[in-house]
Formats: structure tokens, sequence, C-alpha cells
């Protein structure tokens, strides 16, 4: 009560408003100057109001329409065209304390002193931040696939494959190399002759899959619809362009990759574990594959159940729209008795590496040639049971 009629006594004897006053032009916002000068905020905005001071107003002045043309054609040239508005504001400031840059005038400047910078910017941001639409009409008109690669340095890769259309994931598998002979055999083939050949395949332009991408072109020429069909059968298109499976790499890399490489760097810290050593990273292929596959299968049933939300309005849940928007029909299918493997090997004339360089490393008898070769003895002479 006694602080409350001090207060009202200095209001009455106006030493607070002159207070508020010179603490408001100084830059102050009305809550911070009504802190140092103990009153209410509601008063203090009543003072900023009643003497015309706003916050953009009280820090300095501000420059005239050909002032501030004349400070920005100064700084760009010194900067150069790449600094965009706030980066130009803060030039601004920096050069010029005592004056005030309003964001509209100054951005209505930047327009009027060099234009063809400005539109080249708004140009380049636009294309920076609008998104393609993505647009596929039906089940299996695109399928995108990509290789995980975040368990690299312990062996262990995630292949994944999903529909363009309804998001259904139609092949997630964990390998323990990236050759391009088990990317083809363990996740594409298995996917295309449960669902059938899409209409285009979509991966990045890495060496893993250059036999998927033989095996849809040469299908489409022994069809005899190569040439005959808009779109190619397979396209290299950069991870940037690869949204459907990118996105999907975000739920693998958080559901199923994250507990598991994190116990592998307690594991390394702690000195149970060095990756250095070829035999302990075998083990750690061996009994963490099946639980990470164990993993992929439970995102992969529940993915497929979960409603997806999208912006322009084509969400669902992928299993439902695999459903209700299946391939219209004269969709291409895999020959049973064709080997994808054997054909790229004939048709390029180069032979695909089947094992790693690294695996022959893992072998306990590496060192030693004698014992390998009474292995080897000893497997040609046991009878087959």
């Amino acid at each position: 009560g006694a602080h409350r009629s001090c207060s009202s006594a200095l209001r009455a004897s106006g030493m607070i408003s002159d207070l508020l006053k010179t603490l408001l032009w100084s830059g102050f916002s009305p809550k911070e100057a009504a802190e140092h000068a103990g009153c209410t905020t509601r008063y203090a905005r009543e003072i900023a109001k009643n003497e015309g001071i706003s916050r953009a107003t009280s820090n300095g002045d501000q420059p005239s329409r050909e002032q501030l043309d004349a400070m920005v054609e100064e700084v760009v040239r010194d900067c150069g065209h790449d600094y965009g508005r706030k980066m130009l504001l803060g030039a601004l400031r920096a050069r010029y304390p005592r004056y005030t840059f309003s964001r509209s005038s100054l951005q209505e400047s930047m327009t009027r002193v060099f234009p063809q910078a400005a539109n080249a910017r708004r140009y380049w941001t636009r294309r920076r931040l609008m998104r393609d639409h993505y647009s596929a009409p039906h089940f299996m008109y695109s399928m995108h696939l990509d290789l995980n690669g975040k368990l690299q340095e312990y062996g262990l890769f995630v292949g994944a494959a999903v529909d363009g259309d309804s998001r259904m994931v139609l092949r997630l598998h964990v390998l323990t190399n990236k050759l391009a002979a088990t990317v083809y055999t363990q996740v594409f083939l298995p996917a295309v002759e449960q669902y059938g050949l899409p209409d285009q395949t979509l991966t990045d332009k890495g060496s893993e899959m250059l036999v998927i991408s033989f095996v849809c072109h040469h299908l489409q020429m022994l069809t005899g619809l190569f040439g005959f069909v808009a779109r190619q059968a397979h396209r290299f298109i950069p991870s940037t362009r690869n949204v459907r499976v990118e996105k999907f790499n975000g739920e693998i890399n958080v559901r199923v990759i994250k507990p598991f490489k994190l116990l592998l760097m307690y594991m390394e810290e702690v000195g149970f574990l060095d990756i250095a050593d070829s035999l302990q990273l075998g083990v750690i292929q061996l009994l963490g594959r099946p639980l990470l596959q164990f993993a992929c299968d439970q995102l992969s049933a529940a993915w497929a159940e979960h409603y997806v939300s999208n912006k322009a309005g084509n969400g669902g849940i992928p299993v439902q729209r695999m459903l209700q928007r299946p391939h219209p029909g004269h969709q291409l299918q895999i020959p049973h008795d064709y080997d994808g493997v054997q054909n790229y090997e004939q048709h390029s004339g180069r032979q695909l590496d089947r094992d790693p360089e690294w695996a022959a490393a893992r072998d306990p008898l590496v060192q030693d040639t004698q014992a390998q070769l009474h292995r080897e003895a000893g497997a040609c002479c046991r009878p087959h049971l």
C-alpha cells in the first residue's frame, strides 16, 4: 500500500512520465521502461501513445527516400548483390547506427536501385522454397528405391522401396553389403515379384543401382515397349528429388537405426567393440542383422496402417490407397526364369562381385594357407547327406 501511494505521488508530480519518455525515446520497450520506472506496462504504453513514440522511431532518425537509396547503393557496391533484405539491413545498421531502417522501405529501395538483382533473388527464393508438386495417378506408377547407409561403418545397410502414389513400403530389408548384385536380388527383385514391375523406378546415381537400371530397361526392350511408351522404365535422379523414399529414410533413422547405433557407440566407448577388427565386425553383422530386420518389419507393418497426411489433399492410409487406386492394367511382370545379374554380366561383359573385398579377412584361417587347403579338401571329400 505504501509503495502504491508513493508511486501515485511520483506519477502525479510528473517524475515517472518524464523518466518513461526518456527511456522510450532511448529505445526501451514499454514493458522494459515500466520495469525501470516502477510503474505498470499499461501506463508506459499510454505515455508512448500520447507522445507518438514507437519502437521503430525511438532508436534514431529514418532517412529520406533519397538518402536511403544512396545508402543502399553504397553498401551494395561494397558487399555485392548476394545480400538479401535481412543481411543488407544488418549492414546498414552497422554502418549507419544513428538511423532506423524499416523493412518495407528497405525492400522498396532495393527494388528501385537494383531491380534486376532483386528479381533474381526473388526468383531463386521461389525456386528454393516452392517444392514441385508430386503426382502419381495409381499404384506402382513410380517406385522409389534407396539405400540407407547410416550404419555402413558396421557393414550394415537398409534397402527401402516405396510406392510413389500410396507410399506403401514395398520392401524394407537389411543388407550386409551394398554390391549391385545384392541390392538387386534382396531389395528390388522381391518387391517386383510381389507387386509387379512399376511403370518407372527411380534411384540415385550410385553404382549399386546399375543392375536395377539395366533390368528395368532390358525388360522394357524384351516386351517391345521400349520407345513406344512416354516414360522410361528407370531414371537416375538426385537424392533431393527422390522425395518419397528420402522422407521415409527419416522414419528408418529414428525407429530402426538410432537405438542400435547408440548401443554400438556405447560398446566402442567402453572398449567392448573394435570396428577395426573384421572378426568383431562380422559378429555385429551376424547378431545385429536379425534385430534390425525385426525393427524394419515392425515399421513396415505400422506404416502401412497409419494415416499419411499431405498438404495437397491426397493423403491416406497406404494399404487402403494401394487397394483403392490399383494399377490400371497391362502391368509388366518379371519372368520366373529371368536372371537379371546374369543378363547384366552378359551384356556388359564384366563379372559382378558377389562378396565384398573385406569378406576374406573374417575367415579365421585367413593367415593359414595350409589349413585353408585342408578345410577345402575335407569339404570336397565330405559325403552329402
